[in-house]
């Protein structure tokens, strides 16, 4: 059952940590979930592989204990990051608030971090390179450049209460989640070792398949052109009745697959229109991109336009099986205690306010024709890169 977010979600705010709160009387479940942003000047190879250490264990917890305690419904504990985020998500029975609140808090405040366990963190990061699809939107470090000592500099600051925010979601009552998380945060003394803003590790490269994207402005909710470039992108790249799938794979065979993608960052959603390609001699540039798809806006009509906003409806109810929302390269919106758990948490920590789904479908659907038009011709000028 798909529950609207703006009836049930409430921010308990704290001193020490903002804590959402999600209600819902029907789920079989509770969610715990964190989400935290990385430090300015953090190289991304170190903070991926640091994420991928929490899973081994805390100061309080065992890696058995870890995980056993965390999968009592056989949904594993969840840990993902991208360059500049990382999410904790627990799935545990109705009456398991405390505990997972009790397993979240230990792994952001008190992780388990030694070389034997970042070593093997690399090990494992460099033996499971992904498809060429997540190595273009997640980027594909060179873990092998990663230096220990960043990666527990980082461990040092990770439970900054500040850079982090907490989503309880279930069947609970208003306080519950605060509760479970009372004290369980603290402001951090000065790590050992400071961050200095470095060069980011090298990215490695595939050369069998080639990108082309133009990416616009992150979303903010509260902003008037956020609605239409949101819409915009929805018409554009998502479903075979969008312009890219015409214009690019039918009518020029440029692409093999093309989708609006919204990215997650640390400051919002950013719609990113991607088209992925065979490796040829043949090169196509962002601006022949551009040039193909604009025909195509000038020819949408109000059937567009409504075609755009029922493929909206069907994301943020979370019944699109490729939802254009992302909270990570392998993970996608849906309409699971999980992901809308995600959503509100996500919002919170990127300072947009946890806004409920029927709110924002809302003002998609104020949006008019010309308004729809003129954001996407906005993104057909927008940053554009090609690799």
């Amino acid at each position: 059952m798909t529950v609207a977010l703006a009836a049930c979600l409430a921010l308990v705010p704290r001193a020490d940590l903002r804590v959402v709160e999600f209600r819902d009387p029907d789920a079989r479940f509770v969610v715990v979930q964190a989400w935290a942003k990385a430090p300015e000047g953090a190289d991304p190879a170190a903070w991926r592989v640091m994420a991928r250490c929490l899973s081994e264990g805390t100061l309080e917890f065992s890696r058995e204990s870890l995980l056993s305690t965390a999968g009592q419904t056989g949904q594993p504990l969840l840990i993902e990051a991208t360059d500049e985020l990382l999410s904790v998500t627990v799935v545990l029975p109705p009456d398991g608030l405390a505990v997972g609140a009790h397993l979240v808090a230990s792994i952001l405040t008190q992780p388990r971090l030694n070389e034997r366990i970042i070593n093997g963190a690399v090990a494992s990061l460099k033996s499971e390179p992904p498809g060429a699809w997540e190595a273009h939107l997640d980027g594909t470090p060179d873990f092998s450049k990663v230096r220990a000592r960043d990666v527990l500099a980082l461990g040092e600051r990770l439970g900054n209460p500040a850079q982090v925010v907490v989503t309880t979601a279930g069947p609970i009552e208003r306080g519950d989640g605060s509760a479970a998380f009372s004290g369980r945060f603290k402001p951090r003394p000065s790590p050992s070792q400071p961050i200095r803003a470095q060069q980011a590790s090298p990215r490695l490269s595939r050369q069998e398949v080639t990108f082309v994207e133009l990416s616009g402005p992150v979303l903010d909710p509260a902003d008037a052109a956020s609605p239409p470039m949101a819409l915009a992108a929805f018409a554009l790249g998502v479903g075979k009745d969008g312009a890219m799938h015409r214009a690019l794979r039918e009518g020029r065979q440029w692409s093999y697959r093309q989708e609006s993608v919204f990215w997650p960052t640390s400051k919002g959603w950013r719609p990113r229109l991607v088209m992925a390609r065979r490796a040829s001699t043949e090169t196509v540039s962002p601006e022949q991109m551009a040039d193909a798809l604009r025909p195509e806006i000038d020819r949408w009509e109000d059937g567009d336009r409504l075609r755009a906003l029922a493929m909206a409806e069907a994301s943020l109810q979370g019944r699109l099986p490729v939802n254009p929302f992302h909270f990570s390269a392998s993970r996608r919106m849906s309409d699971s205690l999980a992901s809308r758990a995600a959503w509100a948490g996500y919002l919170e920590l990127t300072g947009k306010g946890a806004l409920g789904t029927d709110t924002f479908l809302e003002l998609l659907r104020q949006v008019t024709l010309e308004e729809l038009k003129a954001a996407a011709r906005d993104l057909m000028g927008a940053k554009a890169t090609a690799k």
